[in-house]
Parts: C-alpha cells; structure tokens; sequence
C-alpha cells in the first residue's frame, strides 16, 4: 500500500535583519530535506544599519549598504513574501500580513529590529528608523535646502552613538551637494536628555566625539528632553526652546506592536523576553533576536553588533530544534568593539578601555563592514527562481 509523504516542517522567518540573513545563508549550505522555509518582509533589500552613516555621508551607495533579500532566498530555496506583518496566533501557529491568508509555521524566527519610541507626529520629524523611509525623506530635505534663500537649522535628537554619527554624516552631506554659500545659511544642532555626548562611553571616547563635533560646527545642546514640536521649534521639557526647520529623530528603541499583543512574555518596554538560546520564555517554538529581543539573564544593547553575533549561533538551535537536538547557548561578548563614523575618512575606535580615531580607525570600520556585507550580496549568475509576493 502506498505511504504518505512526511509532512514538511514549516520554518517562518519574519523580518530580514542581521540575524535572519545568517539563518538564509546557514540552511542554503546545510538545508534539511524536511523543512521548508519562509521569509516574511516589508522590504525586499535589508539595510544594513552599520553603513548607514556612510550612505548618509556619501561613502556608499544604496546598494553597497543593501542586502537583497529576495534574491538571497532565490539563491537559498528560501521561499520569500513580501508582507507586513501585523499580528501573531501562536496558540494555532499563524502568522497574519496585511492583505493576505494566515501563514503557518511549526518554528518562528523574529529578527524585526525596532523602530522609534513614541515620537511628535509632525510632518517636520524625520525618524532615522525605518531606514528605507528616512532615505526618501532625507533626499526631499537636501533637496528643499538646495531651493530655500533663507537661513535653516536642522536638529537631530539623540547624543548616543546614532545621533552622533548622523548629524556628523549629514553636515558631510550637505558639504557635498551645496554651495559654499548655501551651506553657511545651514546650522546643524545636536540635543539629547544625556548630561554628555555618547553617555554609555568613556570619557576619552567622549572627549573625541566633542572635539568632532566642534570642528563640524555642530551645536550642542545636552539636558534637552524634547517634549513639543511646532512649526519653526523645538521645546524641552525644561521650557527652553530651539528654532528648528527640521528634527532628525535618531534615539530610543521601540519593539513592533504586535509583538507584546501576541501573548509572547516581553519587558515593560514590549521587547520580548528571551532565554540564553534565543528563545521565547513564554514560548519554546519561537526565537527573538536583535534589537527586537530582551536577553536574560544578561542584558545586551540594542545594537547590530550584537544581532550580527547572534546569527551564527540562531542558525544552529533552528537547524537543532528541526532535528530535535539539544541547542546551543548564545554568550554575548562582555566588552564589544565599536567603530564609530565621522564622516571624514576617520572613526572613533573603543573597547573598554581601549581608544582611538584617525583614518586607520576609519578604513579598520570600512573593511569590517564591506567584509560582512561581501557574505549576503549575491552575484546576478547565483539565482534561482523560488519567491512568493503579496
């Protein structure tokens, strides 16, 4: 008597980040012939979030700074649809995109990223994340510059690491499309809540990001908690206000929605809680990683150098988990090495205790990210046909 066929397993990843590019590529080299896998994207391409303030800065192109997720998963047998997600069943296994039949899975892998807090709905605010919209809004901003005869200042929030490479890489940007004359009609201006610029840094580290920003001519203004946008300013929470054309927001982590709505035990924050192997606490078939996860029992940034170190070790407990084998613990680096951009050829480096800018700095980041970004980007010749869209 004929048999039927074993059923297939069902691997859903949603979301293209970091983490989820080292999934695709790890079962493209070790596929399992019982599984099927699935991305689920808004984008076709991912950013990558390292090289952003290159792009903004003119180093990179769109595509040096882009990985194509849609033809990754052609390379890899991966099956991609191009969907938002808006909610999770994890009770039956479904997930649900907009405008399209519930997607079942036996595993679920979430590597979604974040976007901005709560922020003023105005259309003068440009968040720096969804990276894809930022990029658009950016252009039609430089653009309205180039065209305006009158005075303009631009303020970006956020003295951490992100504010401070962006506002660095856009004064490089407008160096590079306006005239001299245009330019001096342009102030930038730096604020954020901290008492100090890169607050999580040392004070060397610190003490480099100043000497940056002054030889910029970027304006600081610390102990600045926005707390209204209008038309022409910006006021802190202290009454003190700031006449602003238009407000870069590049602060804070805030994780999806629908991730907390679906029942997954998350933080206060919303970020889902996650064990040492990058599973759900509350729910063993699903894994979260990235700026999206909470990790206990030790706490990691919310930072693409930790989504980059978790996808290896994501890639086995999902090739594990398929197998029923036991998995892996994911170890978080206790000191990392950051690298950031100063838009001038130049980067600041710190480890601990370690740092130091300079060019060696600046080609030392440009070889790290190329290097990683060498590993996803595909040649056309590498294609086959196996995606699914909306």
């Amino acid at each position: 008597m004929p048999t039927n066929p074993p059923r297939l397993k069902h691997l859903v990843l949603v979301g293209g980040g970091h983490s989820q590019v080292a999934v695709i590529q790890h079962f493209a080299r070790n596929p399992l012939p019982d599984c099927q896998i699935t991305l689920i994207s808004a984008d076709t391409a991912a950013p990558y979030s390292g090289m952003l303030p290159g792009w903004i800065a003119g180093q990179y192109t769109r595509d040096e700074m882009h990985i194509d997720l849609a033809r990754l998963c052609r390379f890899a047998h991966v099956r991609f649809f191009h969907g938002r997600v808006i909610a999770l069943n994890l009770a039956e296994k479904h997930v649900y995109c907009q405008n399209s039949p519930p997607i079942p899975y036996d595993i679920l892998s979430l590597n979604t990223g974040s976007t901005p807090p709560a922020i003023p709905d105005h259309p003068h605010v440009l968040p720096v994340k969804p990276v894809a919209a930022f990029i658009d809004k950016l252009d039609h901003l430089t653009k309205t510059l180039r065209d305006s005869p009158t005075p303009i200042n631009i303020g970006i929030v956020g003295t951490g690491a992100a504010g401070f490479e962006v506002v660095l890489a856009v004064k490089r940007r407008l160096q590079a499309s306006l005239s001299d004359s245009d330019l001096a009609r342009i102030q930038l201006h730096l604020l954020g809540s901290a008492a100090t610029v890169l607050p999580s840094h040392t004070r060397c580290v610190q003490k480099m990001a100043l000497d940056a920003l002054k030889k910029a001519n970027i304006a600081l203004h610390l102990n600045f908690r926005v707390e209204a946008v209008d038309t022409g300013f910006v006021q802190a929470k202290s009454g003190e206000t700031l006449t602003l054309d238009a407000l870069i927001w590049a602060t804070g982590a805030a994780p999806a929605g629908w991730i907390a709505e679906s029942g997954l035990a998350c933080d206060r924050k919303g970020f889902a809680i996650v064990g040492e192997t990058l599973q759900s606490t509350s729910h063993p078939d699903v894994f979260i990683t990235g700026d999206a996860a909470s990790l206990t029992p030790i706490p990691v940034p919310k930072s693409g150098v930790f989504a980059v170190r978790e996808g290896p070790v994501l890639a086995q407990n999902l090739h594990r988990t398929l197998q029923r084998r036991p998995l892996k613990p994911y170890q978080p680096q206790r000191r990392f090495l950051s690298l950031l951009n100063t838009a001038d050829g130049s980067a600041i480096a710190s480890r601990g205790p370690f740092a130091a800018r300079g060019r060696l700095m600046g080609w030392w980041k440009d070889r790290i990210d190329r290097r990683f970004m060498r590993k996803y980007q595909l040649p056309p010749s590498q294609q086959t046909t196996h995606s699914e869209h909306e």
